[in-house]
């Protein structure tokens, strides 16, 4: 197999998995994460890149499938209508430097070249490859995280439940997405390879454990209403019966960790003191939804709030008003009829899983031009609506 065949599922994990994992070592190291974060970002520009190069040199030869144009014009008239906004922002109204370079940096150099080059890379991707390597990254990931935040706690296994876990450079939230992220690898790991054989089965039971224990550990409601979507996604639409123990599975792990002590539990205690209960989010909901009425048509632009909406849909309204919010949400509603499509028909197991833990993501903590791992899976999503896809290895 060429290496243009196999640097897809690479790529793809070191763009949803690879902060964590340098993080991860900074912490257990003693220096400054943001030394091996800076690293990390720059070895994946240039790889990316490198990538987008070649393959421009090389476009002629290059099959793509045939793409339904509605959509196109919908996404890039979005993102050239963002960052058209943003550029203004930048140059006529906002003084923050740093929170523009800040912008900028996310915007351009972390969410939107990568992705680019992974979208080279979605031709000659076969989504099995992609799960397995997903996962098995993913485990060692999580091993890393779990020595580094027992490392923070001097080593006691009892305290790992009792907090919200957070390192340097690692928020709650992003631990708890790790979490869920190794599970739903390990739901599509099951799907997709036999069950008669017992390594698949010790590994998904691996993963789906240091997955749960991150999941809880990070105390975060959001990761684990994303699993809670899913797994009714699942129900609904899957027609692998398999699955339905490992979520059984899943779900005992977790209640058994509640139950270990429902007084220590951070996530237990967040989760019965109320769910969807946040004082400080209704306030910033508040605050965003009357910008959206007082600037209907323009929008208010970027940085037009003290702080982000935690809500990309209401973010696109809110920073170009009616017209590019319209375009944002054509985007959403085509990309979850699509989920459904490739799920139920079993053209794609993986992307639909994980489109649906970072859409949930992002609808409750998150920002346009930092949800670099959304824009990674609708990428994915958009491209294969068009294409047949198989989950075999070649």
């Amino acid at each position: 197999m060429s290496f243009k065949n196999t640097v897809g599922p690479y790529l793809f994990s070191a763009i949803l998995l690879g902060y964590p994992l340098f993080s991860s070592i900074a912490n257990i190291i003693g220096v400054e994460n943001r030394i091996l974060s800076v690293f990390f970002r720059a070895t994946l520009l240039l790889f990316s890149v490198s990538i987008i190069y070649v393959n421009l040199v090389r476009l002629q030869s290059i099959k793509l499938p045939q793409f339904n144009l509605g959509i196109l014009f919908v996404v890039f008239s979005f993102v050239f209508l963002f960052f058209l906004r943003a550029g203004l922002d930048t140059f006529l109204y906002l003084n923050d430097v740093n929170a523009m370079l800040d912008f900028w940096v996310f915007a351009v150099f972390v969410t939107l070249i990568p992705n680019v080059a992974f979208f080279f890379q979605l031709n000659n991707l076969q989504e099995a490859k992609v799960i397995k390597v997903g996962m098995y990254f993913g485990m060692m990931v999580a091993s890393i995280f779990l020595i580094a935040y027992l490392k923070s706690v001097n080593f006691n296994i009892l305290n790992i439940f009792s907090g919200r876990a957070n390192l340097q450079g690692l928020n709650p939230i992003t631990i708890g997405h790790l979490g869920l992220t190794l599970i739903l690898l390990a739901f599509a790991f099951i799907m997709t390879n036999d069950g008669s054989h017992i390594l698949p089965k010790l590994v998904s039971f691996i993963s789906l454990f240091l997955g749960g224990t991150i999941l809880i550990a990070g105390g975060s409601r959001g990761p684990l209403l994303s699993l809670f979507i899913c797994i009714v996604f699942i129900f609904v639409f899957s027609k692998n019966k398999k699955i339905i123990n490992y979520i059984y599975f899943t779900i005992v792990i977790i209640l058994l960790i509640f139950l270990y002590s429902s007084s220590d539990v951070m996530l237990f205690n967040r989760v019965s003191n109320g769910f969807l209960e946040d004082e400080a989010r209704d306030s910033i909901l508040i605050d965003t939804i009357s910008h959206i009425i007082n600037n209907i048509y323009i929008g208010s632009g970027i940085l037009s709030l003290e702080v982000y909406p935690h809500n990309i849909l209401l973010e696109s309204f809110l920073v170009l008003g009616l017209i590019g919010g319209t375009l944002f949400l054509s985007i959403l509603i085509f990309c979850c009829y699509q989920i459904c499509f490739l799920y139920s028909t079993g053209k794609s197991i993986v992307f639909p899983l994980l489109y649906i833990q970072f859409l949930t993501f992002n609808m409750v903590s998150g920002t346009i031009n930092e949800a670099f791992s959304f824009w990674l899976l609708s990428t994915c999503i958009i491209y294969y609506s068009f294409k047949t896809i198989t989950s075999k290895d070649s």
